[in-house]
C-alpha cells in the first residue's frame, strides 16, 4: 500500500469515529428536518384555503401538539 492509501484509510477511520461520536446530534438534526418538512407541508395546505401564513403556521403547530397530547393520553395509563 502506498502512503496516499494509508492517509486516505486513516482519514476514513477518523471520519467514521467522529460521526459515531456525534450520532445523537445527527439524529436530532434529521428528526428536526423531517418535522419541519411535515409542518411546512401542512402549512401550505392551510394556505391553499386562503389563510394567512402566520395563522396557517399556528394551526399546524397546534394540530401537531394536539396529536402528541392525544397520543400521550392514549399510551399512558390513567
Amino acid at each position: 500500500m502506498t502512503l496516499g492509501t494509508w492517509i486516505g484509510f486513516t482519514a476514513f477511520l477518523i471520519a467514521i469515529y467522529i460521526l459515531w461520536r456525534i450520532k445523537q446530534a445527527l439524529l436530532m438534526i434529521f428528526a428536526a428536518v423531517v418535522l419541519a418538512t411535515a409542518l411546512n407541508r401542512l402549512t401550505r395546505q392551510f394556505q391553499r384555503l386562503k389563510l394567512p401564513r402566520s395563522l396557517a403556521v399556528f394551526l399546524s403547530i397546534s394540530l401537531f401538539f394536539l396529536g402528541i397530547t392525544i397520543g400521550f393520553l392514549l399510551v399512558v395509563p390513567p
